[in-house]
């Protein structure tokens, strides 16, 4: 068996792209594929969840009038920026390093939660796929493998866009 790419994007952090990757690799297992390569992309606007739930928090107090004094306005404007860049701002780098793998024969098969972590619209995550598809088998748990007149599931509303 060829080697195997794993690929995660995330913009977010959450427990939720944890559960991807822990899903992508119970996959493999169960594909018996052991030689898995992991490729991870993270946008430079990574945030926590918990943070942006304590900024909204302090955002609403200052706004009401309380706890203006701990409300730093300036630091909250610089984190709402960083948080505001996408990953369509990135080179992606890991992406391109997996692309670069497959070029070079180093893997045959490419394992990915859903199509959103390919792309940051459809039609760039069908470019890549697309790419992809012509070189190495392309996976997705859900579905198994994907063929080119496979019907995709693209993700839920949360995960896309």
């Amino acid at each position: 068996m060829s080697t195997v790419g794993l690929y995660t994007r995330t913009s977010i952090t959450t427990d939720k792209y944890d559960r991807y990757e822990k899903t992508l690799l119970l996959y493999c297992k169960q594909q018996a594929w052991g030689d898995v390569r992991y490729y991870r992309d993270r946008a430079g606007g990574t945030v926590d969840e918990k943070e942006l739930e304590q900024m909204a928090k302090g955002f609403g107090e200052a706004l009401s009038g309380r706890n203006t004094e701990e409300f730093d306005a300036g630091n909250f404007v610089r984190r709402l920026m960083e948080m505001n860049e996408t990953d369509a701002q990135h080179d992606r780098e890991n992406l391109q390093r997996l692309m670069a793998d497959i070029n070079a024969g180093a893997v045959g098969v490419v394992v990915v939660h859903d199509l959103s972590q390919l792309g940051k619209s459809k039609m760039a995550a069908f470019d890549v796929l697309s790419a992809m598809m012509d070189k190495v088998e392309v996976h997705m748990p859900s579905v198994g493998k994907i063929l080119s007149n496979t019907t995709l599931p693209c993700g839920t509303q949360s995960d896309y866009f």
